[in-house]
């Protein structure tokens, strides 16, 4: 069956759940295959009868239509959730170093140390450039809240385990609350908050964000510091 025009519009319709960038390739795709079959036609080419629409569903159906758009550059949105789960993961593997650690040796101490600048860094870096623009957000307002009061309470436990004896068991016990505390928190945003902020992002969003905390991300780290405060006697 030859393509014509009205083909390639009953195929665009097909494409109605995918993203715009998606669709707008395969009507690019579209439009070169029927401008190359008027070619074909016009010079009297023997072989424009064969360029069917079932050769170009084949290619779509063989999954090198889709290969070619996913191996185009990451999106935003994709980006900025990859990198912060990246982080998530370097953390995991952080909480179960010092889990195997003892007493107030230097290992447990050096370790602490480097967990508690990564949390506070990742955590300052993620409310400027993902939270600032999700608050703003009615559908995901309640959702950036509570991550927010999770990362106050999360430093708020940090600076309670930097003021309390490494080498005693009460010092273990609550790093023991505080790691599953902290899994708690990085799981939830994975598994409920990042794809829900995904669906309200704009292009310009996705850039935006990932751009401020790419910047912000090593600064904030650098400046983090092990501020040992009892929990009862943190500042307001």
């Amino acid at each position: 069956m030859t393509l014509s025009a009205q083909s390639c519009t009953r195929q665009l319709r097909l494409l109605g759940s995918l993203t715009k960038r998606r669709q707008s390739a395969r009507l690019h795709i579209c439009q070169v295959g029927w401008m190359d079959h008027c070619t074909q036609t016009e010079r009297g080419d023997p072989k424009s009868k064969e360029w069917s629409e079932p050769e170009s569903d084949r290619y779509v159906e063989t999954g090198r239509l889709s290969s070619r758009l996913e191996g185009d550059t990451m999106s935003g949105s994709e980006a900025i959730f990859s990198r912060l789960k990246e982080d998530h993961d370097k953390h995991r593997a952080l909480l179960d170093r010092l889990l195997e650690t003892e007493g107030d040796s230097s290992e447990r101490e050096e370790l602490f140390t480097e967990l508690t600048k990564e949390l506070k860094g990742h955590a300052a870096a993620e409310e400027q450039a993902v939270y600032s623009t999700m608050l703003r957000k009615p559908e995901t307002t309640d959702d950036t809240r509570h991550s927010v009061a999770e990362h106050h309470e999360i430093d708020e436990m940090l600076n309670d385990l930097a003021a309390t004896d490494m080498s005693s068991g009460a010092w273990l016990q609550k790093f023991k609350s505080f790691e599953h505390r902290y899994r708690h928190h990085i799981e939830e945003e994975e598994e409920d908050h990042f794809p829900e902020f995904a669906k309200h992002l704009s292009e310009n969003d996705e850039k935006q964000m990932a751009e401020v905390f790419a910047r912000r991300k090593s600064s904030e780290k650098a400046d983090a510091e092990v501020t040992p405060e009892k929990k009862g006697e943190a500042k307001e």
